[in-house]
């Protein structure tokens, strides 16, 4: 029956292992995003593969609609950064994540990085929040593999090392054979 009817197909042909992938990031960019968690997710395509998307057609009309996105997401963030520095998995609520905030602070530094105009509170909130997970100072419980992802994105965060950090990621680093990663 499906030879009768009418339709469309797109193929495309490739020895390149990297087409799916770059073949998935309209999936990424245009799916609904309502929590934080597929926000930050978002964010993060737009800003590490910013030169990447400049190359795709109609670069001037995608570049000012990721501009405004990117731009809204980081107010959003901002305005639900919670007391302890954290941010929640929804937008407005009132419980910390900390996936989500440790995955936020590295679109973040991305988003410094590519030269965006980024709310100082986000930049000042964010690594003082992953500095209290890695530290274990944080009223969030945080397993070891979510203080290694913190160490990861507060390296693109900071210039500089920081001797406490380094001593929690040896510490990480030393437990990993004991099934804690």
């Amino acid at each position: 029956m499906y030879k009768r009817q009418p339709g469309e197909c797109q193929v495309t042909l490739s020895t390149s292992p990297y087409l799916t992938k770059l073949l998935g990031i309209p999936a990424v960019l245009d799916y609904p995003h309502g929590c934080f968690e597929q926000k930050s997710s978002r964010l993060l395509v737009y800003t590490a593969l910013a030169k990447l998307l400049a190359y795709l057609p109609q670069p001037a009309e995608r570049s000012e609609n990721y501009r405004r996105v990117i731009e809204e997401t980081l107010k959003e963030f901002d305005k639900s950064i919670l007391p302890d520095d954290t941010l929640p998995y929804w937008p407005y609520g009132t419980t910390g994540n900390a996936f989500v905030t440790i995955q936020s602070a590295w679109a973040v530094a991305q988003a410094v990085q590519a030269g965006l105009e980024v709310p100082s509170g986000l930049t000042d909130a964010l690594p003082h929040a992953l500095t209290q997970m890695v530290l274990r100072k944080s009223r969030l419980e945080v397993d070891p593999t979510l203080r290694a992802f913190a160490i990861c994105a507060l390296s693109q965060l900071q210039n500089e090392p920081d001797d406490d950090l380094t001593a929690a990621a040896n510490e990480i680093f030393l437990g990993r054979g004991g099934g804690e990663i």
